[in-house]
């Protein structure tokens, strides 16, 4: 319960890249473990920066056709490559509202 309730707390507060760095760091009933570094790059390239390449190239194909609205998971937002970022990079103006 004190994992959840502190991811719910780092959302709200828009810290959501610190609520990966804190479940990485957490293995199972919230009890911390050695962090198998390997591991962890794979899943992160797998799970998050290859989806992330994916979603901002088959997003912008939506864009460029119309009016669009995409929601994806919070985790694929921040970072590099976050899908942000590569909107960013490919002259897509971000702005917060």
């Amino acid at each position: 319960d004190d994992v959840f309730e502190t991811m719910i707390q780092l959302y709200k507060q828009e810290r959501i890249g610190t609520i990966w760095a804190m479940v990485r760091h957490m293995g199972p009933n919230g009890l911390q473990t050695e962090v198998d570094a390997t591991g962890y790059a794979e899943f992160q390239r797998v799970v998050v920066d290859d989806r992330n390449i994916k979603m901002a190239a088959e997003s912008i194909k939506l864009m460029e056709k119309s009016s669009t609205f995409i929601a994806v998971g919070a985790l694929h937002l921040p970072g590099e490559k976050g899908i942000l970022s590569i909107l960013a990079q490919k002259g897509f103006i971000i702005t917060r509202k």
